[in-house]
């Protein structure tokens, strides 16, 4: 629209024109920054983002958003963290200190329903390490017996390894993330059975379903699970809604998903309405 004061003429359709421009620019910029840093470091709080950027906490998760649509980030709790492509491996020291009461309480949940003369599959995981602890305390309390546990966990091999049958499965032995991976170790699972499988997630999704942020995990997922007779799948609340870089499973297809009490009813509801089974564990 012109309008015309004396003898100046404003444009203002064209100023408007030119600031949005100027703050698309200015996203872009920012958005590239923010995922070279977070690509560094792996993890970042809002708090830093908000430092890095020199923007508020809105605007920060104005661009966190955008750049989660476009898989170039993911969201976790308190924060965000890098979205690796196939074939890179997620770190376990980064999410082992995320939820961790909620993880302890979701491993106690779970490892309650390890029975005398179970043989389980555990996979690898900060949420799994934490049932791991719980079954090792039963094992000691004389509340459990005669177990045989398989695992891809370097974690979890160390926690159990005095206290029960447990095979490790063989394969390619990855440090950042403590776990054990590739056709080897497939083949292996291939010839064994589970009476249950354990295993942990990155997140949650009533469309996508149950995903992972590698190819060689979402393998060794697929496996445990056509290989078990029951499947939990282990996650705290802050995974849900959300969605990471592979599929391997979908909610309604595993025996149950086992959280904690942050995921509100009207969530569980959501999961419910698709078939899917979710088990709550309290805190």
């Amino acid at each position: 629209m012109l309008e015309n004061r004396g003898a100046v003429v404003y444009n203002w359709e064209g100023t408007i024109n030119i600031l949005e421009k100027t703050r698309v620019k200015k996203d872009i910029i920012r958005q590239e920054q923010l995922v070279s840093e977070l690509n560094k470091k792996g993890k970042l709080t809002i708090h830093q983002v908000t430092e890095l950027l020199r923007v508020s906490e809105s605007t920060a998760r104005r661009i966190i958003i955008e750049l989660e649509e476009r898989k170039l980030l993911l969201r976790c709790f308190g924060g965000i963290q890098s979205l690796p492509t196939a074939g890179v491996e997620y770190s376990f020291d980064v999410n082992k200190n995320q939820m961790e009461e909620e993880k302890m309480t979701i491993g106690q949940r779970a490892a309650g329903l390890v029975q005398d003369f179970d043989s389980i599959f555990l996979s690898a995981g900060s949420t799994v390490k934490q049932m791991a602890c719980a079954i090792q305390k039963r094992l000691i309390d004389n509340d459990l017996k005669d177990i045989t546990v398989i695992t891809n966990s370097m974690a979890v091999l160390e926690i159990l390894s005095n206290y029960c049958n447990i095979m490790i499965v063989g394969g390619v032995y990855r440090k950042k993330s403590q776990d054990v991976v590739g056709s080897l170790a497939e083949k292996n699972m291939n010839s064994m059975r589970f009476h249950k499988a354990f295993i942990g997630t990155v997140s949650v999704d009533v469309k996508e379903g149950l995903m992972t942020l590698d190819m060689e995990i979402n393998s060794i997922m697929e496996v445990a699970i056509s290989r078990a007779r029951e499947v939990y799948v282990l996650a705290d609340s802050s995974k849900f809604d959300k969605t990471a870089f592979t599929r391997y499973a979908m909610a309604e297809e595993v025996t149950a998903v086992i959280t904690d009490s942050g995921l509100e009813p009207e969530r569980v509801q959501r999961y419910t309405d698709i078939g899917a089974s979710v088990i709550i564990a309290d805190l």
